[in-house]
């Protein structure tokens, strides 16, 4: 386990991400930006609740909760999505690719070092908006449990958008289009396939978070607040 561990951490492909993405200047402005909106939404929410007395502190800090998660769905989703397909795609068009496809690594280590190394940003930013999280849930006293059964769907879902993005980034020549395309089928399948439900194809659905999140999430707020 622990040879498994360090081969992990010493990934060079993972270490060249770590070292690109998360350079101290664009993580300043980046994080900058996601705490102000993180703070806003969350503030927003729970003051405009609280100071209409619509609901209890406790409803209102549960209402707060999937405010925060659509802001790191946008993060991880959307964002670190294009960020895979770009990246690949970029060393696609300069020739580093076909370097690494000859390098002795294995194609897991490969496969590793790119889905965690080319978004290693967004999960910095995706972890500067937890604390809003945290306080939400414990103010609320939400169902600990219920959160950790959401969150392992979450990223099961954030994986598959970023392999997704590795497949768009090696068939796209331009790292601009190779976003694009990515970040597009992420909104083509959260915008445009669920509807396919009312025909009865409800297959598409489940590559999303949201029967997951109506189902865990929504079952605990107040009815008056659901969406």
């Amino acid at each position: 386990m622990s040879t498994v561990v360090e081969r992990t951490l010493h990934n060079p492909l993972l270490i060249k991400g770590l070292r690109a993405r998360t350079r101290v200047k664009h993580l300043l402005s980046w994080g900058i930006v996601t705490l102000t909106i993180t703070a806003f939404v969350a503030l927003m929410i729970f003051t405009t609740i609280t100071e209409r007395e619509m609901a209890s502190t406790q409803d209102a800090a549960k209402a707060v909760l999937p405010g925060i998660i659509v802001i790191q769905a946008i993060i991880l989703m959307m964002s670190g999505t294009g960020a895979v397909a770009s990246g690949v795609a970029g060393e696609r068009e300069e020739g580093l690719l076909d370097y690494v496809r000859m390098t002795p690594m294995s194609p897991t280590s490969k496969i590793l070092g790119y889905l965690f190394g080319l978004p290693a940003r967004e999960y910095v930013l995706f972890f500067l908006t937890m604390p809003f999280l945290i306080a939400a849930a414990i103010l609320a006293d939400f169902n600990p449990l219920t959160l950790l059964h959401f969150y392992a769907v979450f990223f099961t879902s954030v994986w598959l958008y970023h392999l997704t993005g590795m497949v768009a980034g090696m068939v796209s020549e331009k790292p601009r289009l190779a976003s694009m395309m990515a970040m597009g089928l992420v909104v083509v399948l959260y915008f445009v396939l669920p509807n396919l439900s009312r025909l009865g194809i409800t297959f598409f659905e489940f590559l999303t978070i949201r029967p997951t999140f109506y189902g865990l999430l929504q079952q605990e707020m107040p009815e008056h607040l659901r969406a």
